[in-house]
């Protein structure tokens, strides 16, 4: 952006070069490590670590941050109404037996890995959870749509409510999970952990209908 090369690391710290002559032109430290982005948000840059970051993309100053007690933002993708977020799974730091702490891993896994948070440019969030855990998303501007990939499903939502429009379900075992899925000339491309690639049309559900 801008005729920067922009980038955040596990360094805790995003820092941005001149892109023909590699000089360093800013450097904004960050709560963590990060390694998901960063992504271009209007004018802006996102850096996700701890929390999530809105920088200047000129001058790397802070324009806002968001944080959320006891969850890690885990990535996010920028839409025209604003960004769409999710968590990490919560585990918890207390000794537990090891029956007790399978159980709570678990149950960390099916709670906090499937809250998506949706910021509306005003600032204003909505907390959606969703049917499956541990899933990636993509924004499609093709479409002006969300596809959210799980274990056996896509699900297509508006990008600005995460009202779910409608779901493609792939019968067979998908090896581990459906990796974001790619959307062009109204069909989704859906890679699966078993290496399988599917080219599905597009159903007819739009962000306004």
């Amino acid at each position: 952006m801008h005729g920067l090369v922009i980038v955040s690391n596990n360094a805790k710290t995003a820092v941005a070069y001149d892109a023909l002559s590699g000089r360093l032109e800013w450097k904004q430290k960050l709560d963590g490590p990060s390694s998901f982005g960063p992504l271009a948000h209007q004018d802006s840059v996102l850096a996700v670590s701890n929390s999530l970051y809105v920088l200047n993309s000129r001058t790397g100053k802070v324009r806002r941050r968001f944080s959320w007690s006891g969850l890690r933002p885990k990535e996010a993708d920028s839409t025209p109404q604003g960004i769409v977020l999710t968590f990490w799974p919560l585990l918890s730091g207390n000794k537990l037996t090891m029956e007790d702490a399978d159980s709570e891993n678990r149950k960390a896994l099916e709670t906090a890995s499937r809250i998506m948070i949706f910021i509306a440019k005003s600032g204003l969030q909505r907390t959606k959870e969703l049917v499956e855990s541990g899933i990636s998303f993509r924004y499609a501007p093709a479409m002006r749509l969300l596809y959210l990939s799980g274990y056996h499903a896509v699900d297509v939502l508006r990008p600005a409510t995460g009202t779910l429009l409608c779901r493609l379900n792939i019968a067979d075992d998908t090896g581990g999970g459906i990796a974001p899925v790619d959307v062009k000339d109204k069909k989704i491309y859906a890679l699966t952990g078993d290496g399988s690639v599917y080219a599905l049309r597009h159903p007819r559900c739009s962000a306004v209908c």
